[in-house]
């Protein structure tokens, strides 16, 4: 069921919307906050928004949010466009972290990106996907993370300062 509500193309279906709401009336006051949120922010979803929020200072904002993520299961690419928004920070480069997550997404079933202080990414591997350590080590090699680790549960963490 496609939403007719929003004009920003924010949701494309009911079940992307991260909260449960009980009326029509609560969805589409949702939608309209999350309109007006994209307008302040000259942003074309709410991922980007969120990258400008955590960022502010990178998009002329006078404050920013030093330990938070903005995190999706679903629409990687819209994510992965944000993050190609930060220029650099330290040895961190949007354009160049967004390039790799391209070039891996299908390896992927989760991504955060915020900070915690300074640029953090966060990855679910896929189960079943065998090149693991390959996209480790080109991760290390190409993203140039002070810290690059992996839990068991297959996570892996990506930190710049």
């Amino acid at each position: 069921m496609l939403f007719k509500y929003n004009r920003l193309n924010i949701f494309r279906e009911r079940e992307d919307i991260p909260i449960l709401y009980l009326t029509d009336e609560d969805l589409q006051k949702f939608v309209r906050k999350t309109e007006e949120i994209c307008k302040v922010f000259e942003a074309k979803n709410l991922y980007e928004a969120g990258v400008k929020l955590i960022y502010g200072e990178e998009f002329g904002i006078p404050f920013r949010h030093l330990s938070t993520l903005v995190e999706t299961d679903k629409h990687f690419d819209e994510l992965i466009k944000a993050i190609s928004l930060i220029k650099s920070y330290n040895e961190f480069e949007g354009e160049k972290v967004s390039s790799f997550l391209k070039r891996y997404k299908d390896a992927i079933d989760y991504i955060a990106f915020g900070r915690e202080g300074s640029p953090l990414i966060l990855l679910h591997i896929r189960k079943g996907f065998e090149d693991k350590e390959k996209l480790l080590e080109e991760a290390k090699e190409e993203l140039i993370p002070d810290e690059i680790n992996i839990d068991k549960e297959g996570y892996v963490r990506l930190w710049w300062d």
